[in-house]
Formats: C-alpha cells, sequence, structure tokens
C-alpha cells in the first residue's frame, strides 16, 4: 500500500497558533503545506475532433510553507503545531507524504480553516474564592474566610502578604483549601501544583508545607520537603487524576479545590514554622485528534 487518504481532522486553538491532527486510514508519515493565500483556480481545455473545449480546472496552490508532523515514523495520528497563526485569519493547507520512507503519489484535498482564538496552551489559574477549609491561624493582611487574597498575586509580593501557621502546641497540621477561577480549556494533558514559600526559622530537615487538592470528594497531600529560609518555588506535577487514575477533565477542574497544608513543629528549645506568599495551578492543555473521547 502506497495510497493513503486522510479521514478526519481536528484542531486546538491557542492564542498565537494552533495545533492540527489528522487521522490517515495507512500509517504514513507526512508534511502539512499551508498559506494564507486562496488557491487560484485555472480552467482548462481539451482537443475535441481538433477543437479546443472547456474541460475542468486546475487549482495553484502559491506561496506555502512546509510543516513535518511532529510525530516519528510513520503513524495513523499526525500533529502539527501551525505557529504563527493569528486569531481571525483564515488559512489553507493540505497534506502529502511518505509511506515506508517512499514519497506517496497521494496528496490530500485543500483544507480552509479560520482561527477563532483560544487560550494559551499552559493557562495559570489563581485562587478566587474560599473553599471547604480555612484552618491555617494568621493571614497577613487578610483573615480567614480571605485567606486566597493573601497568595493570589500574579507577582509574589512575599513579606508584604502570606499565611502562616503559628500555634503554641507540640505540632500542628492544617490546610487552607481555595476555589480556582478556570475556563473552557478543552483536553488537558496535566496539572502542576506551584507554591512559594520559605521557613521561618526552626530545624531545615522538616517538612513544613505540602500542597494539597480536593478532588472527588477526596484530599491528598503533596510534600514539598524540607525549606531554606529564602523564598523558593515549588512544585507538583499531576499527569493524571490521582482519585480516577485518569486524564483530567473539564469537569474534574471545575470541581477541584487546592491551597496548602501548613506545619509548625517545637520540640525543647527549637520552633520550626513557614510562611506562604504565593499559590496556583498551571494547567497544560492538550492537543485534540480525531476519536478524543469529548
Amino acid at each position: 500500500m502506497n495510497n493513503f487518504a486522510v479521514l478526519d481532522i481536528a484542531y486546538t486553538h491557542y492564542d498565537a497558533g494552533a495545533y492540527i491532527c489528522v487521522k490517515t486510514n495507512h500509517a504514513c508519515h507526512l508534511s502539512l503545506y499551508h498559506t494564507i493565500y486562496p488557491p487560484g483556480r485555472h480552467k482548462t481545455s481539451r482537443i475535441e475532433r481538433g477543437l479546443a473545449v472547456p474541460w475542468g480546472a486546475y487549482f495553484c496552490f502559491v506561496a506555502w510553507e512546509e510543516i513535518e508532523q511532529s510525530d516519528a515514523g510513520d503513524t495513523i495520528y499526525h500533529r502539527f503545531n501551525v505557529l504563527p497563526w493569528m486569531v481571525l485569519t483564515t488559512k489553507w493547507f493540505a497534506f502529502r507524504g511518505t509511506i515506508g520512507g517512499v514519497l506517496s503519489p497521494s496528496v490530500s484535498c485543500i483544507f480552509e480553516h479560520q482561527h477563532p482564538g483560544g487560550l494559551p496552551m499552559s493557562v495559570v489559574l489563581y485562587p478566587d474564592s474560599p473553599g471547604d477549609l480555612c484552618e491555617i491561624n494568621t493571614g497577613v493582611p487578610n483573615a480567614c474566610p480571605n485567606h486566597y487574597l493573601n497568595i493570589n498575586e500574579v507577582v509574589p509580593d512575599e513579606d508584604t502578604s502570606y499565611i502562616e501557621q503559628w500555634l503554641p502546641v507540640f505540632t500542628s497540621v492544617k490546610t487552607d483549601l481555595y476555589n480556582l477561577g478556570t475556563g473552557t480549556l478543552g483536553k488537558i494533558e496535566s496539572i502542576t501544583l506551584h507554591s512559594r514559600a520559605k521557613r521561618i526559622w526552626g530545624a531545615i530537615n522538616t517538612t513544613l508545607v505540602s500542597l494539597t487538592i480536593k478532588t472527588h470528594g477526596s484530599i491528598r497531600y503533596y510534600s514539598t520537603g524540607p525549606l531554606p529560609l529564602a523564598w523558593v518555588d515549588r512544585y507538583r506535577n499531576l499527569p493524571l487524576n490521582p482519585i480516577t487514575g485518569l486524564p483530567w477533565t473539564q469537569t474534574d477542574i471545575n470541581d477541584l479545590q487546592a491551597g496548602v497544608t501548613l506545619s509548625w513543629y517545637t520540640g525543647g528549645a527549637w520552633l520550626s514554622k513557614a510562611r506562604v506568599t504565593q499559590f496556583n495551578l498551571i494547567v497544560v492543555r492538550g492537543i485534540n485528534c480525531p476519536d478524543d473521547p469529548s
């Protein structure tokens, strides 16, 4: 088999471009040829009994650029990152490729598509309202239930606004959860929890901050490890929902609560506590392909 046919096509729009994923009937390796200029139509003729008569037309595909698929080898699904592609700009494109390294005689039809706009491929969600828990006892300048206002800044202001745990007991572990602003994200590749924190004083080897989520009614805690006395960023990547074991969905993100769990330790002559000045959730959007579940 040295021919292919495009069976279906899917688009993932983002703010600066678009991913195109096509499905073919046979494994092949494709290149996409795209242009912002409409194909030109040229009439043709043929000789019938010595007389030239009209006979169909051919199309002229001009000023095109080539993009090779990002997938290695011969595949059924073929992904292309068309960048740049300005919002509301129309492009025309077609596909040609090889099978087993040999150029196929097949060429797809010419597709036409206008970019409608979209979110970035990586979207940062910030706390925008209190969640189910506001247990941490110190918030500057905002007390419970408005702790989210202390840590939802785009640029961290560090000691200007923060949350921290301070209780005169041997061990105290308390959690804040927040609702997160969201939008229509489409397919989701992964989420990453992020906090900016520091140790105020105490033993360097104590775990003081855990990144926390509540999904499907269950809470999960992810330790950030020991903290220095200087401000540092801590991350935890979650490719799958830990409760379902499946890729994250739009419904999961809409219902998700996330936040931090802070610990306070005291023992003999030493004390340990931490301060958090920023928290957010980074969502990496996925690339849609034909046959993806909606």
